[in-house]
């Protein structure tokens, strides 16, 4: 298992843009987001990538508006698309993303701060049953 928090506050993943000539790009916001987890998450990147299946847990924390409409942040960006951005830029961490086959993810206000908690799915203990259930 690999445990760890991201003290950087979390942005969604921008949609792909066209530029001149047809080209699509990422948008600048989003490529020093995900260039920033993972030079963060490089501390705790296994030797070699995972093979096999993979489930992840993320909690994203994020600041609390000044005049929030309520208590649970349920307004944009969409929790899918924080999501998107920190599988992306956790990419060296496993060989290909088709090996996540559990995924869990939460959002809620706090500290700026992503944690992150990848687990090889065919690890048996009793940490694992706990956090998927």
């Amino acid at each position: 298992m690999i445990r760890f928090t991201l003290s950087v506050a979390p942005v969604a993943k921008g949609r792909p843009r066209l530029g001149r000539g047809g080209r699509v790009y990422t948008p600048d916001e989003t490529r020093r987001f995900e260039n920033e987890v993972r030079m963060l998450a490089r501390l705790y990147k296994p030797e070699q990538p995972w093979a096999g299946p993979i489930g992840i847990c993320l909690k994203f924390s994020l600041p609390k508006p000044k005049r929030p409409k309520c208590n649970e942040p349920i307004c944009r960006p969409d929790l899918d698309n924080y999501v998107k951005a920190v599988l992306d830029a956790l990419d060296e961490f496993w060989i290909d993303d088709s090996q996540v086959v559990h995924l869990s993810a939460t959002k809620e206000y706090g500290e700026p701060e992503i944690n992150v908690m990848i687990v090889r799915i065919a690890e048996e203990n009793e940490e694992q049953e706990r956090v998927w259930q």
